[in-house]
């Protein structure tokens, strides 16, 4: 596996745009019918297209066809979206659950965490399925870093961040380990050079750290 990327980019809905851009690109249920991308991807149940999931051997067989590729660095996204989604709470709990009994055949693997208006249900599952292994927060945004965890929590920073004033987004960052930060593009490609900067100027979060950080939990 090539090492002497640039850059970093945790999670992205987008492919690589060079070839010093180490990316994990989102690949989700509803692009079955697509290609598999060509490099590395995470595969996951993106809370907002949950509809066509009809049981949980539905989730296994897709998550399994992948999750064996070494090239589907991790699961993911998963979680809740408690403001927007195609089926109802309860739905969405009983799929991500369902998610993370697969997840958990494949501790090395991260899972990457779609989160909203639903913190406290979110770190209640993984609890109660007992995840041991890595976890990726996608967008990560929360107030108080959850410490009293049984797996490694790596907060991943996205553009989305740049909209809140300064003081709260230095507290963000502040609170996070700097051992578990990571930076990701999200959906917002172009906003990347400007999410770096904030990093490394505003936070003093240097690339060695992100570099450390991302091939340490991604394996690489």
């Amino acid at each position: 596996m090539k090492l002497n990327y640039k850059i970093f980019d945790a999670h992205s809905h987008f492919p690589s745009p060079s070839e010093d851009v180490f990316t994990v690109q989102n690949w989700d249920y509803w692009k079955v019918n697509e290609p598999v991308p060509q490099g590395y991807y995470s595969t996951g149940l993106h809370p907002w297209y949950l509809s066509k999931i009809k049981n949980q051997n539905d989730v296994e067989v897709f998550f399994l066809d992948h999750l064996q590729d070494p090239r589907c660095l991790a699961l993911g996204e998963v979680g809740l979206d408690f403001f927007r989604s195609d089926v109802t709470n309860d739905q969405q709990e009983m799929i991500f659950k369902w998610a993370l009994l697969v997840a958990n055949k494949f501790p090395d693997k991260p899972i990457i965490i779609h989160s909203v208006r639903s913190e406290s249900e979110i770190l209640k599952i993984l609890h109660e399925t007992h995840r041991t292994g890595p976890v990726i927060w996608h967008n990560y945004l929360l107030n108080c870093y959850p410490t009293k965890t049984k797996f490694a929590l790596y907060a991943s920073i996205s553009p989305r961040i740049l909209k809140l004033k300064l003081d709260r987004r230095l507290k963000i960052i502040k609170d996070i380990p700097t051992d578990k930060i990571l930076i990701e593009s999200d959906d917002q490609i172009s906003e990347y050079s400007t999410l770096k900067s904030f990093m490394n100027e505003t936070c003093c979060i240097n690339d060695e750290t992100i570099t450390k950080n991302t091939t340490k939990i991604f394996s690489l």
